[in-house]
């Protein structure tokens, strides 16, 4: 044989086995890879982690809102003044 068709057979060989090998290893892969469940509370904990990163702050829509939000109707009107707390502690 010359050497050029042993050169050839050795690489369609080599490409054989790397070919087979590499089914091998996906077929490995579909059958015994373990599927991980998803717990139900994932996306609360997205969610909530997402949050983390945000600005804190008024809604989107609070300039534009003709009441407050936590108006209950029948209730009387309450004004709440800024007050200055002096706490002197214990005088005796």
């Amino acid at each position: 044989m010359s050497s050029t068709r042993l050169a050839g057979r050795r690489l369609a060989h080599w490409l054989l086995l790397s070919g087979l090998c590499t089914l091998a290893v996906i077929r490995y892969n579909q059958l015994f890879h373990i599927q991980q469940e998803v717990p139900i509370h994932v996306a609360e904990a997205l969610d909530r982690c997402h949050s983390l990163t945000t600005i804190p702050g008024p809604p989107a829509d609070f300039h534009t809102r003709s009441a407050s939000d936590r108006f209950e109707p029948g209730t009387k009107p309450t004004v709440i003044v800024p007050v200055f707390v002096v706490h002197v502690g214990n005088m005796y």
